[in-house]
């Protein structure tokens, strides 16, 4: 995607606020509080706890 592709899709999604809020409320559904401690714990245990 070029950058003005994406300024154009930005824009486009700004401009619509009712999209936004339906954007919204789809990703606080899909959400997974805590997702990235739980990746970062597997990540630890897989490797040895290694830094």
């Amino acid at each position: 995607m070029t950058g003005v592709a994406l300024g154009d899709r930005l824009a486009d999604l700004l401009g619509d606020p009712d999209r936004l809020v339906v954007m919204g409320r789809r990703a606080r559904a899909l959400a997974r509080p805590g997702a990235a401690a739980v990746i970062a714990d597997e990540v630890e245990r897989l490797t040895g706890g290694a830094r």
